[in-house]
């Protein structure tokens, strides 16, 4: 049975991919930085990480609607 997990990760790695804009090879390094190996906010930072992988954040975009926007065609601080 797959692990459970938890509802903040997922909540935080949508926002990271739609409000920062971050790829989502980029929000599986932020949730491994921010979240211990149980999923909790990290009081240090030299401790495991939470891993998810790309494929799930894809997963989780793509039911959320959420789109990869290549933003190198754009000029710094444009939005697209």
């Amino acid at each position: 049975m797959p692990k459970k997990i938890p509802p903040q990760i997922k909540q935080v790695a949508l926002a990271l991919a739609e409000q920062e804009g971050l790829v989502k090879s980029a929000v599986v390094v932020e949730i491994d930085l921010m979240f211990d190996a149980n999923g909790k906010p990290k009081s240090n930072p030299n401790t495991p990480g939470y891993q998810i992988s790309e494929k799930t954040v894809q997963r989780w975009m793509d039911a959320a609607g959420l789109t990869q926007v290549p933003v190198g065609n754009y000029p710094m601080g444009s939005v697209p």
